[in-house]
């Protein structure tokens, strides 16, 4: 029989995977483990290692430019801003 992995699922698994590694065990804690969080960690993933844009919009099936909003402060930007300013 085939079965479909749908956004249910994967929200079981990713707050099992909390419990277990980070001894989460706070339902408010745990409801911000959702299936979004591995989309939003894929797209920053994405446009760390210099997928354009435009990829990830597609690959990810974003309808819109909303994801751009993920992309923010995180270390690995920080440091290739840094980079780059240092170049200047």
């Amino acid at each position: 029989m085939l079965t479909y992995f749908n956004d249910v699922h994967i929200k079981s698994l990713l707050q099992e995977a909390t419990t277990s590694l980070y001894k989460i065990t706070s339902k408010e804690d745990l409801a911000h483990f959702i299936s979004h969080s591995v989309r939003v960690g894929a797209c920053v993933l994405l446009h760390i290692n210099g997928v354009s844009t435009d990829t990830i919009k597609f690959r990810l099936r974003w309808r819109s430019n909303a994801f751009k909003a993920y992309l923010r402060n995180v270390d690995a930007l920080a440091e290739q801003h840094r980079n780059v300013l240092r170049n200047v």
